[in-house]
Order: C-alpha cells, then sequence, then structure tokens
C-alpha cells in the first residue's frame, strides 16, 4: 500500500471552499475511510468519524488534503479509549489491512499513522499524546505482531 500521504499533498492550487472540500471527501472517500477504520477498529465509527472531521475543518480557509487527514485522524481518535476492533473485518479484501485490525489499538494506531499514513514520529506522538520514543516502540512492536499474524517471515 503506497503511503497515504502522498495523495493528501498531491493538491495544490485548486478550487477552495465548502464545494472543494466536499468533492475532496466524495473523491477520497474510500482512502478516508479506510484510514479511519484501521484507526477506529469499526465501520461504524469510521463512518462517525468521517462526518465529525468536517466539524474540525475552517472550509472557507483551504483546509488542504492534509488538513482534512488530521481532522480525520483526530476524528477517529476522539476519546482515545478506543477498544479492540469488532470481529468484522470492516468490509477490508487485501488480508494484510485486516491483519493490522487485529492489532490491539495502541499498537494498530501507530503503526496506521507512521507506516500507513506517513505521520513522522513526533507528529504521530502529538495526535496520540505520547512520546515519539514510545511511538517508535509500539510501532517495532505492531511490525513484530504483524509477522506473528502473518504466521511468521516466510
Amino acid at each position: 500500500m503506497t503511503c497515504l500521504v502522498q495523495h493528501y499533498e498531491a493538491m495544490t492550487q485548486q478550487e477552495t471552499g465548502p464545494a472543494a472540500v466536499c468533492e475532496y471527501y466524495r473523491q477520497n472517500y474510500t482512502r478516508l475511510f479506510i484510514t479511519a477504520l484501521l484507526l477506529t477498529g469499526s465501520s461504524a465509527r469510521a463512518e462517525r468519524a468521517i462526518e465529525q472531521s468536517v466539524n474540525l475543518l475552517d472550509v472557507d480557509g483551504a483546509p488542504g488534503e492534509r488538513g482534512i487527514l488530521i481532522a480525520v485522524v483526530r476524528a477517529a481518535l476522539a476519546g482515545r479509549r478506543l477498544p479492540a476492533a469488532e470481529h468484522s473485518d470492516g468490509g477490508l479484501q487485501a488480508k494484510e489491512l485486516r491483519a493490522v485490525l487485529r492489532l490491539d489499538p495502541d499498537l494498530r494506531c501507530c503503526f496506521v499513522l507512521r507506516r500507513l499514513a506517513g505521520f513522522t514520529a513526533a507528529q504521530t506522538a502529538g495526535l496520540l499524546l505520547l512520546g515519539a520514543s514510545d511511538v517508535d516502540a509500539l510501532t517495532r512492536a505492531a511490525i513484530l505482531r504483524l509477522v506473528d499474524i502473518a504466521g511468521g517471515i516466510q
């Protein structure tokens, strides 16, 4: 899976305002939803996070793709007491993403933000209210756990 951030940073001097933000959400809903799903572990919570993220934006201030991603992440992490993922796979077809849902919430959030969404350790730490070294340790633990889930290194 390519870095999600590359898609968000691709937006340049396009039309701004509520219509442009709405169009961005429409065109990128799947990517935003998968990010929220992997963070929340629940399709219903992911949908709510997408809806709530709109309220976190200053749509007249041209939030850009990165701003929209951050709003979705913040909405998904609201309350930060994320339960383990639901038993459902959230409709994900890629087995690698289903494996991510099997991670404990702290491991899952660090892995998704650092490795899939492309945030730095410092940015991830700020979003999760952790230290950067904790983020790195949790991300490494997530990678090792994913290897275990996949049945070891082939």
